[in-house]
C-alpha cells in the first residue's frame, strides 16, 4: 500500500518531496522568510511497526540512536543545537511554529544555499589548488571538532552517516548537514571518530573518480592530529574485537570499493611513509 503524498504548507516551495512511494523525508522552503522545514516521515513500508522494529534493532545492536520519524527529528534538534554550542558550522535550528497541515514531525532550518562538497569539488572550474585547499580545510576543520568530541567523550561531536556529501559549500561557509541518525551516548567517542574519518575518506575517493587520490592525500597530509588519525585507521583495521572484526568481514564484501577498512589500510601506509 503506497503512503498519502505529503501535503505541501501554503506558501512554500517543494525541494524534496521524499520518495516515489510516498514515504522519506520532505524538504520545502519559505522563500519569503528564508528558512528550511524538514520533516521526518518513515522510510519504508510497513510502518510503523518496521519502523519501530528496525529502530529496536539500531539501539540495542549498533550503538545508535532510534530511526522512527519522532526520533529522527528529535536526533537532529539535539546534534544540531549542540554542535553550534562548540562552534561548528550547522545550520541554525530556527524556532517558528511548523504549518498546522504538516501532521508528521518537523523542523525549522537555517536555509543555507550552496552545494554539496561533492559537487563543489568535481566542478570543471575549480582549479586543482583550490579543490585541495577546500579539503585542506575540511580536514581541519573536522581535526578540531574530533579533538573536542574525544575530550568530553561526546560521540553526538562525530557525524553517524559521513560523507562530502553531507557538507554544504554555502559561500564562505562548509556547513554540515543530515543529522537525523547519530550515536547513542555512551557509544566511545574514538570509535565513532574512526568511523567519521573512514567514511570522509572513502566518500572523497568513491565521490570524484578523477581527483580523489589526490585529494585524499591532500586530507591526510592536513590533517593537524596525526595521532587521531593513526589511532582511527589502526582501530578500523585491527581493534574492536569480535564485533570489530565482524564489522571488517562485512566491510569487505561491499559491491562498492573501497571499503572502509582499505581506506584506513592506505592511511596507516601514508603514516608509514
Amino acid at each position: 500500500m503506497r503512503a498519502a503524498p505529503p501535503v505541501v504548507p501554503f506558501g512554500l516551495e517543494v525541494i524534496q518531496a521524499g520518495g516515489g512511494h510516498g514515504l522519506g523525508n520532505a524538504l520545502y522552503l519559505d522563500r519569503a522568510r528564508p528558512a528550511l522545514l524538514k520533516v521526518y516521515r518513515p522510510r519504508r513500508r510497513g510502518a510503523p511497526l518496521r519502523e519501530t522494529l528496525r529502530s529496536i534493532g539500531h539501539q540495542l545492536f549498533e550503538g545508535k540512536r532510534g530511526t522512527a520519524p519522532h526520533d529522527r527529528q528529535r536526533t537532529e534538534s539535539v546534534v544540531l543545537r549542540l554542535w553550534a554550542a562548540h562552534g561548528f558550522d550547522v545550520p541554525a535550528v530556527i524556532e517558528r511554529p511548523v504549518p498546522p497541515e504538516v501532521s508528521d514531525p518537523a523542523l525549522w532550518l537555517e536555509w543555507c544555499p550552496g552545494e554539496s562538497l561533492d559537487r563543489a569539488l568535481a566542478a570543471l572550474s575549480l582549479d586543482p589548488a583550490a579543490a585541495r585547499a577546500l579539503v585542506e580545510r575540511l580536514a581541519r576543520e573536522q581535526a578540531r571538532r574530533h579533538q573536542k568530541a574525544i575530550e568530553l567523550s561526546e560521540p553526538l561531536l562525530a557525524m553517524e552517516h559521513p560523507s562530502i556529501v553531507h557538507v554544504l559549500a554555502s559561500g564562505e561557509r562548509l556547513v554540515s548537514i543530515d543529522f537525523e541518525n547519530a550515536w547513542r551516548r555512551g557509544f566511545p567517542a574514538a570509535s565513532a571518530v574512526a568511523r567519521e574519518l573512514a567514511g570522509t575518506l572513502r566518500s572523497i575517493l568513491r565521490r570524484l573518480p578523477e581527483r580523489g587520490e589526490a585529494l585524499f592525500d591532500a586530507y591526510v597530509a592536513a590533517y593537524p592530529r596525526p595521532d587521531l588519525l593513526r589511532a582511527a585507521a589502526e582501530s578500523t583495521v585491527r581493534g574492536g574485537g569480535l564485533t570489530g572484526a565482524l564489522r571488517r568481514f562485512r566491510d569487505r564484501r561491499r559491491e562498492n570499493r573501497p571499503s572502509k577498512v582499505e581506506v584506513m589500510a592506505r592511511v596507516m601506509e601514508k603514516a608509514r611513509a
